[in-house]
């Protein structure tokens, strides 16, 4: 068939009607020049927004486009048979599909049934994003501000269309239709969130696995023993050296400014400091002085034990947990904040299960009294500015390994930090042993003065280097939000927030009221996400596999629908009260 038997008619526009000849075979729309049919005029459409294709029968429209191709008020989603008298809806531009006065009437191909039947229909605009992302809580099939109406204009970057519908627009978020020849993946965000179940699986096996291991070595060495000896007594004090495992947990999260790293992870940092941390130490610290008491006497091997293989074993012990984030779960390790914070979780799992052994000591030794005074005095220091303290530096150092991208240092930093955490615990346990016995003697100046020396000076360099990195931190994700005010993914209300102190609970916790915090919180963790990945991929990290970065494109449609779910449910709640 050489002539043409259809055309499309732009609607309201100057343009002349456009024949479509069969033998072109397809012609692509959009405003690149490239285009067959070329829209320049209209920033609101992609370089290539649509496709009509002639299949042999009939023409056929395709989406190229992320923001969407309507046939009427119905969504193009696969391909759509086109009819005489469709109006098809790309940007601002509105096509008239019909069939050409000029050609024979009786020429016309018609759509048989059984073709038509086999066609893919176009869906109806749903508020769910496409088959990539996840939907945040909240959302709902329902969702009325989520819904496009017909003829809604998408804008070219990120942000609203005319009906209100928060788009993510072409500009950053066209992906390629083949890598390395092969078709490139339709649903970016499902890779993402199974390469993630995959990842966490093989974490939670590995501490789980570990945790139970740590749990024998306890059981074995200190546990079964107490209970079998003094089991009233280890329960008593056990349950006072634990009391303060909720506030202290509360407390370091508190720290976590932005929000970034999960419970999960924080959590389980803190299992594995309080089973592997303590079940290991237990057993090489014992092995260690058993053979140092045989070479060289019992009083040798107490002093060199508690200053030199303790800090080692424990540090060791305990520092592993955050390998084992850094090294299975890195894409949820980002910066040294939560290097810090993670290996600060691993220590305070660690004092405080130590603490319920030397408070049973204290207990049945010294009675009440001494058991009160001493047990306090670990449960403020142990456990809040020692072990918590020391094991920071070595999350410290696979943070700033994990900031340095590239650079050949980043295999020093975790040496280093754990170097800093063994000297603070040999500090700490030395001026214990030797310094503080010498110049106080039994007095509790003595105590006073080593929890302030050394305690104090410890806690001191902790917050230091803490607020240094919360600092850089802020100032990156200023940074890297900072150009998507542009882009439209940030508000500008929302980049000053990213600027405060307590911008993000200022933001999440203002829903509260209103039922809103848990979309306002994945709003902010979806921003937390695209930031610190856009300054990953700056410094070193590799895009695997694909010309688009998954993570990125991930971080932008949770963008994307958490931001509709929530205008959503703000508009749902204005009607309520109105």
């Amino acid at each position: 068939m050489t002539t043409s038997m259809f055309r499309l008619r732009h609607e309201g526009g100057t343009r002349a009607p456009i024949a479509l000849e069969p033998t072109r075979r397809s012609y692509k729309i959009g405003r690149s020049p490239e285009a067959e049919l070329s829209f320049p005029e209209d920033t609101t459409l992609s370089r290539i927004q649509a496709e009509i294709t002639w299949n042999g029968t009939t023409w056929v429209l395709a989406n190229k486009s992320q923001h969407g191709s309507y046939v009427g008020s119905a969504k193009v989603e696969g391909e759509r048979a086109l009819a005489p008298g469709d109006v098809i809806h790309i940007g601002a531009t509105k096509l008239v599909f019909e069939v050409d006065p000029s050609a024979a009437a009786d020429s016309a191909p018609t759509i048989p049934p059984s073709k038509a039947a086999s066609m893919p229909k176009a869906a109806p605009a749903s508020p769910s994003k496409p088959a990539a992302a996840k939907t945040p809580a909240g959302a709902s099939p329902s969702t009325p501000a989520m819904t496009p109406a017909p003829g809604a204009v998408a804008p070219d970057s990120a942000g609203y269309d005319t009906q209100g519908v928060f788009h993510m627009g072409f500009t950053m978020m066209e992906a390629p239709e083949k890598v390395d020849g092969k078709p490139a993946a339709p649903a970016p965000a499902k890779q993402v969130k199974d390469a993630a179940l995959k990842r966490n699986l093989i974490f939670f096996a590995v501490m789980l696995t570990t945790a139970f291991l740590g749990m024998c070595c306890l059981s074995f060495t200190i546990l079964f023993d107490a209970l079998s000896n003094v089991p009233v007594q280890f329960l008593i004090a056990s349950s006072a050296a634990l009391l303060p495992t909720v506030p202290y947990l509360m407390m370091f999260k508190f720290l976590d400014r932005n929000g970034q790293i999960p419970w999960k992870n924080f959590l389980a940092c803190f299992f594995w400091g309080a089973t592997v941390g303590c079940g290991f130490s237990v057993v090489f610290n014992t092995l260690t002085g058993e053979v140092i008491s045989a070479m060289l006497g019992q009083g040798a091997a107490n002093l060199m034990t508690t200053i030199v293989a303790a800090p080692f074993f424990e540090e060791s012990s305990k520092g592993l947990g955050v390998l084992v984030v850094f090294l299975l779960i890195r894409d949820e390790f980002d910066n040294a904040v939560e290097g810090m914070l993670l290996g600060a979780a691993s220590g305070l799992g660690f004092a405080l299960i130590e603490n319920c052994v030397y408070d049973t000591r204290f207990l049945v030794g010294g009675g009440a009294g001494t058991f009160l005074a001493l047990g306090t005095f670990r449960a403020l220091t142990c456990a809040l500015i020692g072990h918590p303290v020391y094991t920071a530096m070595t999350g410290l150092g696979f943070g700033l390994s994990r900031e340095m991208g590239k650079s050949s240092l980043r295999f020093f930093m975790p040496v280093l930090g754990w170097c800093i955490a063994v000297f603070m615990h040999a500090s700490w346990n030395g001026s214990a042993a030797l310094i503080i016995p010498a110049v106080f003697g039994d007095s509790v100046l003595g105590i006073v003065a080593l929890a302030l020396v050394v305690g104090g000076g410890c806690a001191l360099f902790f917050f230091a280097i803490l607020i240094y990195a919360l600092v850089k931190e802020r100032r990156v994700l200023v940074k890297y939000l900072g150009d998507e005010v542009a882009h439209g993914f940030i508000e500008k209300d929302e980049l000053d927030g990213f600027k405060s102190l307590f911008g993000r609970e200022k933001f999440v916790f203002g829903g509260m009221g209103k039922g809103t915090w848990r979309l306002r919180r994945e709003l902010r963790r979806a921003q937390l996400d695209l930031a610190f990945r856009k300054w990953h991929l700056d410094q070193g990290d590799k895009v695997k596999g694909r010309a688009v970065d998954l993570d990125l494109l991930d971080a932008r449609t949770r963008i994307r629908d958490a931001r509709n779910a929530l205008n959503a449910k703000e508009h749902r709640e204005r009607r309520k009260s109105a």
